[in-house]
């Protein structure tokens, strides 16, 4: 199976996001942008998201996140 070098980009940037040594701050603008890859954004970021969604307080905080990793809702 062949990997294309969208997705080799995609995990070096979840690699990144999931790496505790890249400061917080970093991690987080990486999370918002697979995010905004929209269909592309992979399965671990809404993993990540999830549970916090589940917190009330942070609906507001992640609502760009939310709205992005949706994407086109399309069915592809």
């Amino acid at each position: 199976m062949c990997i294309s070098k969208k997705e080799v980009a995609i995990q070096t940037i979840l690699d990144m996001a999931t790496n505790t040594k890249v400061p917080i701050t970093v991690r987080k603008e990486l999370y918002f942008f697979l995010c905004s890859i929209h269909k592309d954004t992979p399965h671990e970021v809404s993993t990540y998201l999830i549970p916090e969604l589940l917190k009330e307080e942070n609906l507001k905080k992640y609502h760009r996140h939310i709205g992005f990793s949706l994407g086109d809702c399309s069915k592809d």
